[in-house]
């Protein structure tokens, strides 16, 4: 879930007047928090956060600056961090700022004046690296998402599959509060790329879990190798690679060693209970019947499943049943059977979105074969999932 854009204030301090010092002068001008410790400051991050910025003394007891603020590094870290200090400790604290990531480093004691200058220094920076990111983020997420558009009409077995994925995906990340949840959503979609390179032939048996050759079993191993190479070309997807990577690896084998590694590991786990869920459900098993069988499976954390059960019994939508053609199909309807052209190819299975690129799609067929060649009717229903 993304962060809110926010200009609040933390100050932490063990002397509590400094503190009313700073809710007098600073206080003022800006929307400030205070806290009388490392630990009472984490517990404010958690309840009354995000903050722009986050001035902290450094010699403080049990917990000192520079160790809480490394801590909030691992919450947030888009934060803008700044340190006061003595003289006595000006040395020890330089090095920690040559090395940790905080903005400034301010002597005690400091004047409101100079205190206020700096604040806005870390408030401009904090909104500069928030543009940075939400640019970035979001012309990368319109570009893939406009790919993912493409690759859903042109190739619906899989990348349709993949978008049903993704939306389970979005919605279990919500609830389980993941965070940088638009890895998620992108590993979730790349990690089908590898299919765009098998003729629909293949394609078909593979969805439907028959029985593939050696060769072709041995093309879908290399996948995860070829999308990763891929990705790590692209600015700020090295993350979203490993998560590709590791969705093509024994759970066995998933082991964190960081709190990075550990939300990417939380991060394949949701997508692989996801996917399994879809997998499933395409099959014609009722969803009720799903989540009891994958919590039976004891591979999935039941937080997870959890999350899941409350999505499905949250979903409201009526399932109003249709039978159109294709000409009358709408963006939100959903396929009841496999769309298949009158050659017997399926064009697109059960359980696939209608979409805008789909539509099209479907005219582009239609025209290039000089008639319509799906059937005359098609059975629909509106989505289980909501948007």
């Amino acid at each position: 879930m993304r962060k809110p854009l926010t200009s609040k204030i933390l100050f932490v301090d063990d002397e509590s007047s400094i503190l009313e010092g700073f809710k007098l002068t600073i206080g003022r001008k800006y929307d400030i928090t205070t806290a009388d410790s490392g630990e009472s400051a984490l517990k404010a991050c958690e309840e009354h956060g995000p903050f722009a910025v986050i001035v902290s003394d450094f010699a403080m007891p049990s917990m000192n600056g520079a160790e809480f603020l490394a801590e909030v590094r691992k919450l947030d870290e888009d934060v803008v961090t700044m340190l006061l200090t003595g003289q006595a400790n000006f040395e020890e604290v330089s090095r920690t700022v040559s090395s940790g990531g905080i903005f400034r480093l301010l002597g005690k004691p400091c004047s409101s004046d100079k205190l206020i200058e700096n604040i806005e220094q870390a408030l401009k920076q904090y909104r500069l690296v928030r543009a940075e990111k939400e640019l970035l983020e979001g012309t990368l997420y319109g570009s893939v998402g406009a790919l993912i558009s493409l690759f859903s009409a042109s190739k619906p077995l899989f990348f349709g599959r993949a978008h049903r994925v993704r939306k389970i995906v979005v919605k279990l990340a919500d609830i389980l509060d993941v965070k940088d949840s638009w890895r998620m959503e992108m590993a979730t979609i790349f990690s089908y790329l590898g299919y765009l390179t098998l003729p629909d032939s293949e394609l078909e048996k593979i969805y439907k879990q028959e029985k593939i050759s050696p060769e072709v079993e041995m093309i879908i191993a290399g996948f995860p190798a070829f999308i990763n190479d891929l990705l790590l070309k692209i600015p700020r997807m090295s993350k979203v690679a490993k998560i590709v990577q590791l969705l093509g690896e024994k759970e066995a084998e998933l082991t964190p060693v960081s709190e990075d590694e550990h939300n990417i590991i939380l991060s394949v786990a949701i997508i692989r209970m996801a996917m399994d869920f879809e997998r499933m459900r395409s099959e014609g098993i009722p969803q009720g019947k799903i989540i009891g069988e994958l919590e039976e499976s004891n591979l999935y954390d039941l937080e997870h499943t959890s999350a899941l059960r409350e999505i499905i019994q949250n979903n409201h939508d009526e399932m109003e049943k249709l039978r159109v053609s294709s000409d009358e199909l709408k963006e939100g309807m959903v396929l009841e059977e496999d769309l298949r052209l009158s050659n017997g190819t399926l064009f697109a299975p059960k359980g696939t979105e209608v979409t805008y690129h789909l539509m099209r799609t479907i005219d582009n067929y239609v025209i290039s074969h000089l008639g319509n060649p799906f059937p005359d009717k098609i059975d629909v229903v509106y989505p289980r999932l909501s948007s």
